[in-house]
């Protein structure tokens, strides 16, 4: 009768949380469009500065393992972009994160970098990955390498000037001829369970969830299902810039870089660049 007791218990603190956290993130929705407004102006870099840290960098030190687990396949664009690479060509990786694409192509040497500590350490955990600790806005690297990815990254960064920043740092550690493929989350998403379009806000923070559970005691029913064993849920909340079709081109050719090919997968904008050459008369 107790273990009942116990079960409806936990039942009814699960639909509390939900209704809970339902109503939360209502007002998280509106206190965000209020946070977000107006950061693309010059006068709020250094609130800029804190959302990315408050809501990027420290969000995903505190996600790095679940996170982690949701990121193991890679994308077919990015996939082929690789293995084209002809053998010994050396990349980097800008916001490798757990390092899932490193180990892709045997027949490459790509290099890795992130902000992220935890993330960079479970890169190196799964296999002898070549990993550095940095930022994308400030690549401590020269211009060496012969082709460079940056997966998802440039989204996470909340004004222009810093976007363009990152772009122009992934053409300037480029050989002469190398090129770079970039991805970034797309604003128009109509076919997504996001329902993003077209006429939605650019800048959001978006939900993460985070669920520990509790272990069953030797004696507990094992019959129990295992979503009323939560005995914690934490939200964190990850700034994203929303790119509309033909934005990211755009900061490319600002950051001094022309546009190879792009196109849209997955609900992400791509594009592969390569830093642009002035031709002077001969």
């Amino acid at each position: 009768m107790k273990d009942k007791d116990d079960i409806e218990q936990k039942e009814k603190n699960i639909k509390q949380f939900k209704k809970k956290h339902k109503n939360k993130n209502k007002t998280l929705k509106t206190q965000n469009n209020s946070i977000l407004h107006n950061i693309s102006t010059p006068c709020h870099i250094t609130t800029s500065e804190t959302i990315e840290t408050s809501y990027v960098h420290n969000v995903y030190s505190a996600i790095a393992g679940h996170f982690s687990a949701t990121r193991q396949k890679p994308w077919p664009t990015i996939e082929n972009y690789l293995l084209k690479q002809p053998t010994g060509a050396l990349g980097l990786d800008v916001g490798c994160g757990n390092g899932r694409y490193l180990f892709l192509s045997q027949n490459i040497f790509l290099i890795g970098i992130d902000r992220c500590e935890a993330l960079l350490q479970i890169a190196k955990e799964a296999g002898e990955a070549h990993v550095i600790l940095g930022d994308a806005r400030l690549l401590p690297v020269r211009p060496i390498f012969d082709f460079a990815i940056s997966i998802a990254v440039i989204h996470h960064l909340t004004i222009e000037a810093h976007r363009i920043d990152a772009l122009r740092q992934l053409l300037t550690i480029l050989r002469p001829g190398g090129t770079a493929l970039v991805s970034v989350w797309a604003l128009e998403q109509p076919n997504s369970r996001r329902g993003w379009n077209e006429c939605s806000p650019q800048d959001i923070l978006v939900p993460w969830i985070s669920y520990t559970k509790a272990e069953s005691p030797d004696n507990e029913s094992r019959d129990i299902d295992q979503k009323d064993r939560v005995v914690e849920t934490k939200i964190y909340q990850r700034y994203y810039h929303l790119f509309r079709k033909g934005e990211l081109e755009e900061y490319i050719k600002k950051a001094g870089g022309e546009v190879i090919e792009s196109g849209f997968e997955r609900d992400n904008w791509w594009a592969q660049m390569q830093l642009k050459v002035n031709k002077t008369n001969s």
